[in-house]
């Protein structure tokens, strides 16, 4: 049981609900060039960075003061993902991903809504560290990522929908392989 908590938590916390203004819209990132920015809470900045399809980018966001969210967006506005490390207010959050489509990406960073972060002012300061073609490995991983996502909202549909069956084990065990087989 605490298998199944652990995936409905891990998709809760990918899905934060965000209210913030923004700042910095769209700047361009480019390798090479960093940026530092002031940020408080209730305030988000947005940069974009121009890929082409099936192009891999790594970028880092050092937070100083201040525990930062950074969220991709797809040239169509789509959220990609929402990067938080448990690194607190200082340290790195580590950015990774490929471009599936050509067009601008929007990289939006805000500060994790934390009662315990409320009025705190920080800086931090982001870089692009790797531009390049996508590996064939990493193509295929992000194939295979995709079709786990859809698994995965499939099995979540169906754990809603059964939610009150899990009273018998043979139905918890059960859940918990599936679950254990898609993380």
């Amino acid at each position: 049981m605490r298998l199944i908590t652990s995936f409905i938590l891990a998709f809760g916390f990918t899905s934060l609900a965000t209210n913030y203004r923004v700042h910095g819209q769209g700047e361009e990132l480019r390798p090479g060039t960093s940026v530092e920015r002031t940020l408080k809470s209730g305030e988000s900045q947005t940069f974009t960075v121009t890929l082409d399809e099936d192009t891999f980018l790594q970028l880092v966001v050092e937070q100083r003061g201040i525990d930062v969210v950074v969220r991709i967006n797809s040239p169509e506005g789509k959220k990609i993902g929402e990067f938080d490390t448990p690194n607190g207010m200082q340290g790195s959050e580590d950015v990774s991903f490929v471009a599936t489509t050509a067009g601008n990406y929007g990289v939006t960073i805000f500060p994790l809504n934390d009662s315990a972060t409320t009025g705190v002012k920080g800086r931090f300061e982001i870089k692009i560290l790797e531009r390049r073609a996508a590996t064939s490995d990493e193509l295929k991983a992000l194939k295979n990522l995709e079709l786990n996502a859809i698994k995965s909202q499939a099995l979540l549909k169906d754990l809603v929908a059964t939610v009150t069956q899990l009273k018998t084990s043979a139905t918890k065990i059960r859940y918990q392989l599936t679950v254990a087989t898609l993380v």
